[in-house]
Parts: structure tokens; C-alpha cells; sequence
């Protein structure tokens, strides 16, 4: 009779477990398009918000810092370490340009051998908030030395 049971009452919590749906609160965002369905729904193209006068530059990985230094002078910009305190970041540069000129410099960035892409420096934009109770306790990032 306790077998029967048990089964009867496991059986009961197994298909209420398989028919309940998972959740999550679509959070409303002011920028997203209002045909938005949360973060299964495709977005693709850049959004257009980009930050004025920046270019992300992706180098050549075997180039060396006196290359990027006579691109930098060729071009006529100024070149920064997207990442300064990682030293193999894959040679990702921002160049920092009149606002005016950045379609012009992407455009003759990309045409460059020394260069595998270039692009203006978008916004990236949380599209969804995650439903996962400690995402505001975030105990892991003291672990990796990531507080920052």
C-alpha cells in the first residue's frame, strides 16, 4: 500500500513539474522596437545608437605596435587598447575621430590589409532582465577578481 502511494504521489508531482511553464517578466525598455516579444524575438542591424566619434578597429592579429603606430599616423587618428590591462585581446583598437569623418574612416579602414574590421562603436543594449532570484547578489565576481 506505501508503494502505491508513493508512486501515486510521485507520479502527481512528476506531471505537475513537466506541465508548469517556466516564467519570466518581459520588463519593459523605452529603446526597444514595439514589436519586441523578448529575447527569443530576432533583432538584427545595428540599433543606430552609436557613441560619436569612435571606431572600433579590429586588427591583423600578427601585427606589430609599430605597425598600428604608422596605420594610426597614416590615417590620421589616434589609436587606444580596447583592453590595456589584457595584453592578447586580439588587437581590438578604438580610434577616436572628428564625428564628422567616421563613415569616411570606416570605410577606408576596412579597404586596409592590415585591418580585419572596422566599425562605429555601438551602444550595446540589455534586450531582457534575467529571472534568477540572486542575479543582484553577485558573489561570483569576487571570486574571479572581477568586482569592477
Amino acid at each position: 500500500m506505501k508503494k502505491r502511494a508513493l508512486l501515486v504521489v510521485s507520479s502527481c508531482a512528476l506531471t505537475l513539474a513537466a506541465a508548469m511553464p517556466a516564467h519570466a517578466e518581459k520588463v519593459p525598455f523605452p529603446y526597444l522596437p514595439d514589436a519586441y516579444d523578448g529575447p527569443s524575438a530576432a533583432v538584427s542591424g545595428p540599433t543606430g545608437d552609436f557613441i560619436p566619434g569612435e571606431i572600433v578597429v579590429d586588427l591583423k592579429d600578427d601585427i606589430s605596435d609599430e605597425q598600428i603606430q604608422e596605420l594610426a599616423d597614416e590615417f590620421h587618428i589616434s589609436l587606444r587598447d580596447n583592453s590595456p590591462d589584457i595584453k592578447d585581446d586580439g588587437k581590438i583598437d578604438v580610434a577616436d575621430v572628428d564625428p564628422s569623418q567616421v563613415d569616411a574612416l570606416v570605410a577606408r579602414l576596412s579597404q586596409d590589409p592590415r585591418v580585419e574590421a572596422a566599425e562605429p562603436m555601438e551602444i550595446a543594449r540589455a534586450y531582457f532582465t534575467p529571472n534568477d532570484p540572486k542575479f543582484t547578489e553577485p558573489w561570483h565576481r569576487s571570486r574571479v577578481n572581477a568586482e569592477r
